[in-house]
């Protein structure tokens, strides 16, 4: 119950314009399958245990409670090497943090 509270379904409103939406849903599983058989991708740097992809090997989370899950922590506490999948918030403030 917790997990589904930090990640809620909806983003937040500024009267009838949608200013902050949550990115928590999965990225289809044909680009992503595309994605790990064309880079060899290995981790996911912004996803959740709600919507990381099953063939991804190592993820990060938002929230260190998504530890228990698997989660690596936050993306910006790891330097991921390799060839990775990159998908932060759709908020200016995380795009330009990213």
């Amino acid at each position: 119950l917790l997990l589904l509270q930090r990640y809620p379904i909806s983003g937040t409103t500024d009267g009838d314009k949608r200013s902050h939406l949550r990115n928590h849903w999965t990225t289809p599983d044909q680009f992503m399958g595309a994605i790990h058989a064309g880079f060899s991708t290995t981790t996911e740097c912004f996803a959740s245990p709600l919507n990381v992809h099953p063939d991804t090997t190592h993820y990060c989370s938002k929230y260190p409670e998504d530890k228990v899950f698997g989660s690596l922590g936050s993306m910006y506490d790891i330097r991921p090497t390799g060839s990775f999948e990159f998908n932060p918030e759709y908020t200016p403030a995380e795009l330009q943090k990213a």
